[in-house]
């Protein structure tokens, strides 16, 4: 299993990803930031990306199919987050890597 990287997505800011899960529906979201966040340790790093949905989506905390437009997916863990100042729902998916494992 594949995670997309902190360089990935960070290209990737502003464009719209694909999320889908069980069943046949799909939903249109922008990337909207990537921050960095607290690693575990030293030997850890640790990034989020944060996810603007549309302002009738409001998915719960579950395991997503999440792709790009390039064409790579993920499935990953994505938890709601505060609504933007515009009251759009937000996701966002956390990562921690060990550092060596990543470029």
């Amino acid at each position: 299993m594949t995670i997309p990287t902190r360089t990935q997505l960070t290209a990737s800011l502003g464009h719209t990803f694909m999320f889908s899960g069980a069943g046949d529906w799909a939903v249109a979201a922008k990337l909207t930031d990537v921050r960095d966040g607290i690693p575990m340790d030293e030997n850890y790093v640790c990034y989020s990306a944060i996810f603007e949905m549309p302002a009738d989506v409001n998915l719960p905390q579950n395991v997503y199919r999440i792709a790009s437009s390039t064409g790579d997916a993920w499935e990953l863990l994505v938890t709601p987050y505060r609504p933007t100042a515009e009251g759009k729902p937000v996701m966002g998916a956390v990562f921690h890597c060990l550092a060596s494992t990543v470029e």
